[in-house]
């Protein structure tokens, strides 16, 4: 199934999108209900645009989601963590202030992402 989301002015004149689907892995509803975001509509709603975003290829271009690979190391120029099928691990700012969430992901080969979980910046 296919998800048309109609773009924002700052998408560079870009009038939709399509998403190849969003799946959702094991650990990741654990994670909302582990921090007790199911009673946080605001940062639910932050999470899952985030998420609408990524599955279209269209998180690069939103100030502020700060998306970087996740690396197999410290160092920079250590590899992307990548899984046996192909799939490429990334992570995105969801709150800037207080307590710092980040939306972990898995770009997949075949298109799409598989959100891994919700981590605090100081678990990352």
């Amino acid at each position: 199934m296919a998800y048309i989301f109609q773009s924002d002015p700052s998408f560079s004149g870009v009038e939709r999108a399509t998403s190849a689907g969003v799946a959702a892995g094991l650990r990741f509803a654990e994670s909302i209900e582990e921090k007790g975001l199911q009673s946080r509509p605001e940062l639910l709603r932050r999470i899952f645009f985030l998420a609408a975003l990524a599955s279209c290829g269209r998180i690069q271009a939103l100030k502020g989601a700060k998306v970087h690979p996740v690396r197999e190391t410290a160092s920079a120029d250590s590899p992307q963590v990548e899984r046996s099928d192909g799939a490429k691990k990334w992570r995105c700012m969801v709150t800037q202030k207080g307590a710092g969430y980040r939306l972990h992901y898995w770009s997949l080969p075949v298109g799409g992402i598989e959100l891994e979980r919700v981590l605090l910046e100081s678990e990352v």
